[in-house]
């Protein structure tokens, strides 16, 4: 679980002293807490805030917008934010009721120590394990890198703020040439440690704002937002040639390969959809295999939906 006092919690409690007791509990737990008086100023810091809370605390008895106006707030927000109601023994029945909304638990203030305690630190660890699990749906295990259904979603977000805005875009389709021979010599644990040196490598040679993403097999992708066809052909060239004069050791094994890039850049092509724009970069970089492999060929036009196995 991340550390205590990168633990962000907002307390949302209009009695004084029953907010004062639990910011103090949380507080010498280590928690870093922001406290509201009333919903409204709850509303107005999760809007500002968005998603920076790990844990909202938020009391139902509130009159302006209680802890259920909040909890429908922060779940439409922020889904993975466990929210925990509180309530004194008249209302505890809204907390109840919350429950069923989606609230993670429910505390009858004022309560034990030891009870809101072990409370909020079961909610903490739901939240951690839950952008765990996000966190490894979305890596692909063996490189590191994001996966295709990343890619894919990054591609259809970036492609149509590029036709929108008319912001230039490119994509490179790499295959690293002769790779199954890696495998076929030296076994795949040899060809997964250069898959992951060479997926390291891309990685260390771009913007933080571009994505490297496992296509397939030894296929990566490079999503390049704000990247003209001319920079972008720059980059390919670099990576090829650092790719080219790459060694990965295994033991007393040396690997070194080299790859293929094609490039789908817009303007410049044709493309409606984010799917074509997969099509020209894959089709430039077939074409780069033809002519030879270790080059980079940028695509011109869509090509068909069929083309040749490789």
């Amino acid at each position: 679980m991340p550390s205590m006092e990168s633990t962000t919690i907002l307390l949302v409690e209009a009695n004084q002293p029953v907010r004062s007791d639990i910011e103090w509990l949380l507080r010498q737990e280590g928690y870093s807490v922001t406290t509201a008086e009333t919903g409204q100023e709850a509303w107005d810091i999760l809007e500002k805030e968005e998603e920076s809370f790990d844990l909202l605390l938020a009391s139902v008895s509130i009159k302006d917008l209680d802890g259920l106006a909040l909890l429908e707030f922060t779940l439409a927000q922020s889904p993975s934010t466990p929210v925990i109601l509180l309530s004194d023994d008249s209302s505890a029945e809204r907390a109840l009721d919350g429950l069923s909304r989606g609230a993670y638990d429910h505390l009858v203030v004022p309560c034990e120590t030891r009870e809101l305690q072990a409370t909020v630190r079961r909610g903490l660890e739901k939240r951690h394990l839950v952008r765990e699990l996000k966190l490894r749906a979305d890596i692909d295990p063996l490189t590191g890198l994001a996966n295709r259904a990343v890619f894919e979603r990054r591609l259809e977000d970036e492609f149509y703020k590029a036709i929108r805005y008319g912001n230039p875009l490119s994509l490179l389709f790499v295959d690293i040439d002769k790779f199954k021979s890696v495998n076929d010599e030296h076994g795949h644990l040899v060809g997964d440690v250069y898959l992951k040196a060479l997926s390291e490598l891309m990685t260390a040679n771009v913007r933080s704002v571009d994505l490297v993403a496992r296509y397939g097999g030894e296929e990566i992708v490079l999503l390049l937002p704000h990247t003209t066809a001319t920079a972008a052909n720059r980059l390919a060239e670099r990576m090829r040639e650092l790719v080219e004069s790459f060694v990965v050791s295994h033991g007393d094994i040396s690997i070194q390969r080299t790859i293929s890039i094609g490039i789908a850049s817009h303007p410049g092509v044709p493309v409606k959809e984010p799917e074509d724009f997969i099509l020209v970069a894959d089709a430039a970089m077939y074409a780069a295999k033809q002519a030879g492999r270790n080059r980079v060929v940028v695509g011109r036009t869509v090509p068909g939906r069929e083309k040749d196995e490789r």
